[in-house]
Order: C-alpha cells, then structure tokens, then sequence
C-alpha cells in the first residue's frame, strides 16, 4: 500500500508525527484513529466503522469515500492501483434544508 498523499499541512503532520498543530484539537484524536485505519485498510469497507457513516461520493468525487469526523467535517478519501489508498481531504459538508 502507498503512504497516503495528505495535502493538508495539519493533516500530514498528524498522520506522520502524532504533532496535532494543524488541525482543530477537539478533531485531533478521531482525526488520527480515522487516518490508522485508512493507512490499514485495504478496500473503502475497511472504513464502515461504528458512526463513520462511510458512503461513496457522486458528482466530480466519484471515485471519493466519505467517513464522519464530527457535525459537518469529513474526511474524503479514494482508492486505486490495487486498493491502494492515494488521497485524503478534510472537509466540511453543507446541508440543505
């Protein structure tokens, strides 16, 4: 499996020192358990753990996974090559009324 390409500064600091500077710190301990598992899951279902609310994504992110951090924020993700994990995003989601 290739190591994920974090684009988020916070994000990658997180995943490859623990150092939690760069994200919200009430995030930081679900956004590290979220980012373990995404490093050692092989397909999108690894991720359907209890509250992830894993779904797949439409529109230009098709290919994208969605999993619950807390409220609104997501972390996005994708898989090719073999499964093997490529890219992650944190994000916030809208919701229509």
């Amino acid at each position: 499996m290739s190591d994920p390409e974090l684009p988020a500064q916070g994000l990658r600091s997180l995943f490859e020192t623990g150092e939690s500077k760069g994200v919200q710190q009430k995030h930081a301990q679900r956004l590290m358990d979220i980012l373990d598992l995404l490093h050692a899951a092989a397909r999108p279902s690894d991720m359907d753990f209890p509250g992830s609310l894993l779904h797949p994504l439409k529109g230009k992110l098709k290919d994208y996974w969605s999993v619950r951090v807390s409220g609104n924020w997501r972390v996005i993700f994708r898989f090719e090559q073999g499964n093997a994990l490529m890219s992650i995003m944190l994000t916030t989601i809208s919701r229509q009324t």
